[in-house]
């Protein structure tokens, strides 16, 4: 009986601890209602996408939001835009131009300190290519810059800026971007005196892109062909010195079939022409890199657009063969 009662007594004593054990009580409305507001979430996330998303040519910036801002000091701000090689990082030896289409010819940008020469005929849209390297450089990769003029007087570059939503007026008021016009008689002083407006003015908004319109303009302001030379060797060790990315404008004749033989070419760390040619009744524009110090180039002219934001280049389409039988 003892036994029993013992046994009776362990038993009771068991199922009353497992009675008093508090289990969680599962809510299964709440966790489906859960679930499905998750889904629903993802779903509209996707359809968002999906509605919203642009063709994959077009360049979208990445949306700053105001925390983001605060962030990221100003030193450290620089966008990365994946170039069309694939690598989503800058590199830092690399200057893009910031054009849709162009920095994957040259392996994502132009040389850093470099001196470029872009040449071709007139309304080839030389003025416009250099204008949106100044304008994406200083908005885009937070490089100010300098145009340097030797023709085209401020008003003109001014107004050629905004066809193209470009404000150069405000960037000058920011101090982002300058403008500097040489008359005539000033031309031959600017070696004599190193750059000296030129020098401050790089160092006073810290310009790392400058364009200089035109060596032609340039050339043309020395009695003989003698002087002209030797004046622009001066100014391409001038340029060299103010270490910033340089493009010089050329307005001659450009061939596809001949390229030209001057001084400037041997001078120039790269050379870029572009087309504006006949086929008809109608005319074709065409990008070409003849050369890029230290760059695996792309060897084929592109065809490329003057669209309602500047110019586009299209480097997987390519130009007629029988095109070359006009020159």
């Amino acid at each position: 009986m003892a036994g029993k009662k013992t046994a009776g007594a362990v038993a009771g004593t068991v199922k009353k601890k497992v009675k008093d054990v508090k289990l969680p009580k599962a809510k299964p409305k709440a966790a489906a209602q859960e679930r499905q507001a998750s889904t629903q979430q993802t779903a509209d996330s996707a359809g968002t996408q999906q509605a919203g998303a642009l063709p994959s040519f077009v360049f979208q910036a990445p949306q700053e939001t105001e925390t983001s801002a605060k962030a990221v000091p100003e030193s450290a701000s620089l966008p990365q835009q994946q170039a069309s090689n694939g690598t989503e990082k800058l590199d830092p030896n690399r200057v893009p131009t910031g054009i849709p289409g162009f920095d994957g010819l040259i392996e994502g940008g132009l040389e850093r300190e470099g001196v470029v020469l872009i040449g071709g005929d007139s309304g080839a849209g030389k003025t416009i290519f250099s204008l949106q390297y100044l304008y994406n450089g200083i908005t885009k990769f937070n490089e100010p810059g300098v145009y340097l003029s030797f023709a085209e007087p401020r008003e003109a570059i001014m107004n050629h800026g905004k066809r193209f939503g470009w404000d150069f007026e405000k960037l000058e008021k920011e101090k982002k971007f300058a403008f500097i016009r040489y008359e005539p008689h000033e031309v031959a002083n600017i070696v004599k005196e190193g750059g000296g407006l030129i020098r401050d003015t790089i160092d006073d908004i810290g310009a790392k892109r400058i364009v200089v319109d035109s060596v032609t303009a340039y050339s043309m302001f020395f009695k003989t062909s003698y002087e002209a030379s030797e004046s622009l060797l001066s100014l391409f060790e001038l340029v060299r010195g103010w270490h910033c990315t340089t493009l010089l404008i050329s307005e001659e004749l450009v061939s596809l079939e001949k390229s030209r033989t001057d001084r400037t070419e041997f001078l120039a760390d790269g050379i870029i022409y572009l087309y504006h040619f006949r086929r008809g009744d109608v005319r074709t524009r065409a990008i070409e890199v003849l050369k890029m110090r230290d760059t695996n180039i792309m060897e084929k002219l592109c065809p490329f657009r003057i669209v309602e934001d500047g110019i586009m280049v299209f480097p997987d389409t390519g130009i007629f063969d029988e095109l070359k039988q006009q020159f």
